[in-house]
């Protein structure tokens, strides 16, 4: 039986909990404690979830519930208000009229997986097309701009707050680290190693960021099961650059592959300091001042490197022209907005897949479209790493007691330890 609303309230959260061990078998039970706790949850994953005007509700358990049980958060506050727990907790959202939100159209949650696995999955190839002819920062530079430049004016004449001058900060800094380094590292490696060797380096992000996570002051110990997994990703790692299978000539380059260490490194540093640190409401404008900031830097690290002087609009050809133009409004725009639209109706679990099957796409597009060579050294070690990436991204995987996790910065759970 549904809950009725007693009072004029916009909406309520009620936080199913079940305090038997069958809780952790996913059968919870209602909870009747309502009671404010006093911390919090406007960017718990579990709470953005609620309609539009309501994202700012507070936990409705008590403060002893709140220690005991509460849930994950994707982006969560600084780490004395995170909403932290040893059970995840699901929610229910309610009307006035105590009657359940309707969930969206299951084969529109489909079309949005498939978006951001096939979209994103492709960037690398449309990456290499674009560089062809286009020098690599100013690509990136320009790529995000644009795409940032028109999310900010769509979201400011939908309505959206104007942000910040603490978001303008911090989107200098996230997209200095994501865009700027972690971007721009990929593009400009991308002149040197094929898209498929690219994409799989990439890949190993979640493994830098459990590491990081680990290291950071007041950080979370990965527990066995992290562990296990950033062997195996490494191992992986290993694997396919002591191949020979590389670029297009089936060689390796030392510095494309450097570059790419770094630019996932880095990327995995943005995306834990932006886990940290304020954002807007909307997660959209987030994303849309991170581009903007980083295709900014992008565009002034071209200029420094001489890309101006050397780059004539007149040489692009119509791969490298395509190429840039699928980036633009298929792999940022269309790719971010359903992206963002599924962190509202989906679970960090299921979106965390996109970090092993982009990379899988992006082999095959590589192979299939791109003539690039695959060796059956490169398979295997594909294999390994897209493992070590399932066995960090994905808890439980291993029987254990119920235990807290921390979310990365791009919605996977990582299990912490007992």
């Amino acid at each position: 039986m549904e809950p009725q609303a007693q009072r004029p309230e916009s909406f309520f959260a009620i936080v199913t909990v079940s305090k038997t061990r069958k809780r952790a078998q996913g059968k919870p039970r209602l909870s009747t404690r309502r009671e404010p706790c006093g911390r919090s949850c406007r960017n718990c994953l579990r709470y953005r979830a609620l309609p539009k005007g309501a994202s700012r509700f507070a936990c409705r358990h008590s403060p002893r519930n709140h220690q005991q049980l509460g849930g994950h958060c994707l982006f969560p506050l600084p780490p004395n208000n995170l909403c932290r727990g040893r059970a995840s907790v699901s929610m229910s959202v309610y009307s006035v009229h105590g009657t359940k939100d309707k969930q969206p159209p299951r084969s529109l949650i489909i079309a949005a997986f498939a978006a951001v696995y096939i979209i994103w999955g492709a960037t690398y190839l449309a990456i290499r097309y674009a560089v062809e002819t286009i020098p690599p920062f100013l690509m990136g530079g320009t790529r995000f701009l644009l795409a940032g430049a028109i999310f900010y004016v769509w979201l400011r004449l939908s309505g959206t707050p104007r942000p910040e001058a603490i978001h303008w900060k911090n989107a200098a800094i996230a997209g200095a680290l994501l865009l700027g380094i972690g971007n721009g590292g990929l593009n400009w490696a991308e002149q040197r190693v094929s898209s498929s060797v690219a994409a799989l380096l990439i890949a190993v992000t979640p493994l830098w960021f459990a590491l990081l996570e680990w290291l950071r002051p007041k950080g979370t110990r990965p527990c066995a099961q992290t562990l296990l997994g950033i062997l195996v990703g490494f191992f992986g790692m290993v694997l396919l650059v002591g191949g020979r299978s590389g670029t297009h000539h089936g060689a390796i380059d030392p510095a494309g592959v450097g570059a790419l260490m770094l630019a996932s490194l880095f990327w995995a540093g943005g995306s834990l300091y932006v886990r940290y640190t304020p954002k807007p409401d909307s997660a959209l404008m987030g994303v849309a001042l991170q581009m903007i900031m980083g295709g900014a830097l992008l565009t002034v690290m071209g200029f420094f490197a001489g890309e101006m002087g050397r780059f004539h609009i007149t040489e692009i050809s119509a791969r490298s022209a395509a190429g840039y133009l699928f980036l633009v409004f298929i792999g940022s725009m269309l790719g971010f907005t359903s992206y963002s639209w599924l962190l509202k109706v989906s679970t960090p679990a299921r979106l965390s897949t996109y970090a092993y099957v982009n990379p899988v796409v992006a082999v095959f597009l590589g192979w299939s479209i791109g003539g690039e060579q695959l060796t059956p050294r490169m398979l295997v070690a594909a294999a390994v790493v897209i493992l070590g990436v399932i066995i960090i991204t994905t808890p439980g995987i291993f029987p254990a007691k119920p235990a807290s996790g921390a979310v990365n910065g791009k919605g996977a759970v990582l299990p912490e330890c007992q």
